[in-house]
């Protein structure tokens, strides 16, 4: 398949700024002129959601005039990163809203409208699986395992052919990405030096150069991947699980997906252990892909452990000694993929 690079990851320490608004006033104006348009009222203070430098465009609460509840997402600046965004969420309603047999739209709240501009779609209301500002902190019982796998059952479903190859690939480049360049690894020698297995650091580089991985991440069966499958994008109401937060999808293996919801889910050991187990790979190319893309982002996780450790450590001692212990479990299981990859290929 030629697909495009991926544009999440085809422009190098960009995707770290696309956040940064240039212009607040003029982007709380969008913002208000297009739900005016729509004869929508916010239910949040629009220079606050805009302000707030997580969020890559505006997205929010809004009611109608019979105070119904929607949730939209507003392009409020224009680069190439949120075209991108738009354009791609546009391909996907369009492929939903003219496939209605397709599984996964039961899975999906409803597209109302999409533009290049925004796209406003039902509000969910239902139980979040996960909590955005408490790192990662999931709430997953064992008997959601079950509608989250038939959650990924209708990712793997989708027929990827109605894309026509307009929807980047995540594969090798990808895996590179995560590694070296969402890290920023070689400025970050010093990090890595302090706080992995020396034989990781200097085995690191060696994988980038492995031909044999390299082939097989870009060979690998390719399925449509939601790019952000976590706990704080998963919805529970009346017994099903909504998928949200659609910005980073494209095509890849069913273990993208699959490696990224376990990594996580950290905080809850034994759930993670039921999930993985029943997603193991049995030949030895599905161990490689299982095993690479775990060690990934897990590898890049801790990364990000290490830093949030850094900022706790003058706010509170106790919150950063329990972050330093999920590091600690985090970097086990890193090692422990890192060998168990190494060895495979």
């Amino acid at each position: 398949m030629n697909n495009p690079k991926l544009f999440y990851y085809s422009l190098p320490k960009y995707h770290f700024k696309y956040k940064t608004v240039k212009n607040i006033p003029e982007a709380v104006s969008k913002v208000q002129k297009i739900l005016n348009q729509l004869s929508l009222v916010p239910q949040s203070d629009i220079r606050k959601v805009v302000s707030d430098n997580t969020k890559a465009h505006y997205s929010a609460v809004v009611l109608d005039s019979k105070k119904n509840k929607y949730f939209i997402k507003i392009k409020f600046q224009k680069n190439y990163f949120l075209d991108k965004i738009f354009e791609r969420n546009l391909i996907l309603s369009r492929i939903l809203s003219q496939n209605p047999e397709i599984s996964l739209i039961k899975y999906i709240p409803r597209v109302v409208e999409a533009t290049e501009d925004y796209t406003l779609s039902e509000f969910t209301d239902g139980m979040n699986l996960g909590y955005r500002y408490q790192y990662n902190y999931s709430i997953i019982k064992k008997s959601d395992l079950a509608l989250i796998n038939g959650v990924l059952a209708s990712l793997k479903a989708f027929p990827i052919k109605l894309f026509n190859n307009t929807i980047e690939s995540y594969g090798w480049d990808y895996f590179l990405f995560l590694i070296f360049e969402l890290t920023d690894f070689q400025a970050n020698a010093r990090v890595f030096e302090s706080h992995f297995p020396k034989e990781m650091v200097l085995g690191i580089d060696r994988l980038r150069k492995n031909t044999i991985l390299k082939e097989i991440l870009d060979t690998a069966p390719q399925q449509l991947c939601h790019g952000d499958f976590k706990p704080n994008n998963l919805m529970l109401k009346n017994n099903r699980i909504y998928l949200v937060d659609w910005d980073a999808y494209g095509i890849g293996s069913k273990y993208i997906d699959i490696s990224y919801f376990y990594d996580k889910i950290y905080r809850q050991p034994q759930i993670q252990k039921k999930y993985l187990i029943a997603h193991n790979g049995t030949s030895i190319k599905s161990q490689i892909l299982q095993y690479a893309w775990l060690f990934a982002y897990s590898f890049s996780e801790c990364f990000y452990l290490i830093g949030h450790v850094n900022e706790l450590i003058n706010k509170s001692t106790e919150d950063a000694e329990a972050i330093k212990k999920i590091f600690k479990n985090e970097l086990d299981n890193t090692t422990i993929f890192f060998h168990n990859l190494i060895e495979l290929v």
